[in-house]
């Protein structure tokens, strides 16, 4: 990417008027995802608000200059020597419509067992985040998502979930921008949702999800979402860099990680890049140094071994930029 682009863009955003805009030119992958590995990013970009971003893609498109949505990285393997593309971060704004800090937590308490409110809330929020606020105040939905380290926006895309309940169940609509900047709003049927998958072309942004969330008891919903945590917590190997689950889930009945089990894959490593030994369909990166090379060349060997060993073709739930 040329200095002569940055500069022309810069002087677009000071142009418009987005001096709350930020451009960042010293990032690499290795920062950006939770893998923990990658080269150079030509650019981070921040946009200041949605107007600032659909303008944004419009001028990338008439320049004719790549860019990529990222969200926490968390479901992402960066390339060890870098991108090419413009990389766009949503500012870490919360709510986007009526504030959650202004909703009147007595007119919380006030509604029946049962009874919902919508929330229209920026894509880039933390998962995390939302399950514990929406939780505390006795709105059930996200309980699921304690521990899970991934933005709304992209487990809205990927269709995230765990412990039997996925994002798709909470969602009402999204607002998306497209490659030419313009607003779509699309109903939850409209979004193809199934597992881990979405329609959502992968050239729209996610800006805003609105979720729909039911009043339950507080302590009910507290023990359901501690109990979601803790069983990540003892299964799964959080103090290391990962992504989560490698592969998707051969059925209902059978679990990618019981089949890389069953083959004594535990341990198996390549580089810096190992197969836990805590969790068979999570790869971790326990060594310094660690190579996206490396990640890939061990997800190509397990899936070779299982498909040559039980005839099943394993699919990636990481992806590969």
């Amino acid at each position: 990417m040329t200095r002569s682009f940055i500069k022309d863009f810069s002087s677009f955003l000071e142009k418009n008027n987005f001096s709350n805009s930020k451009i960042d030119t010293t990032k690499r992958g290795a920062d950006l995802c939770t893998f923990g590995v990658g080269g150079e990013i030509p650019i981070l970009f921040y946009p200041e608000n949605d107007d600032c971003l659909g303008q944004s893609l419009v001028f990338f498109k008439e320049q004719g200059m790549p860019y990529r949505i990222l969200g926490n990285g968390s479901n992402i393997v960066m390339p060890d020597s870098g991108l090419k593309e413009i990389i766009i971060k949503l500012p870490p704004l919360i709510f986007m419509g009526p504030s959650f800090k202004d909703i009147d937590k007595e007119e919380i308490n006030s509604l029946e067992h049962g009874n919902s409110l919508k929330f229209n809330i920026s894509a880039s929020s933390s998962l995390m985040s939302l399950s514990r606020q929406f939780t505390d105040v006795g709105l059930s939905g996200l309980e699921f998502a304690a521990g899970i380290p991934g933005s709304l926006g992209g487990a809205v895309f990927m269709n995230a979930g765990a412990h039997g309940a996925e994002i798709s169940e909470v969602i009402d609509f999204i607002k998306v921008l497209d490659q030419n900047g313009v607003e779509k709003i699309y109903k939850k049927n409209d979004l193809g949702f199934s597992y881990r998958k979405s329609k959502i072309n992968s050239g729209e942004i996610i800006t805003n999800v609105s979720l729909i969330l039911k009043k339950d008891e507080i302590s009910k919903i507290k023990a359901h979402r501690k109990e979601c945590l803790e069983y990540r917590k003892k299964t799964q190997p959080l103090t290391f860099p990962s992504a989560g689950s490698v592969f998707k889930n051969i059925s209902k009945e059978i679990s990618a990680a019981k089949v890389i089990d069953d083959l004594g894959l535990k341990g198996f490593r390549m580089g810096a890049a190992s197969i836990s030994m805590l969790h068979a369909n999570w790869i971790i990166v326990d060594e310094v140094g660690g190579k996206s090379q490396e990640i890939q060349n061990l997800v190509e060997v397990i899936i070779d071994k299982v498909y040559r060993n039980i005839g099943i073709n394993l699919e990636p739930e990481i992806i590969f930029w």
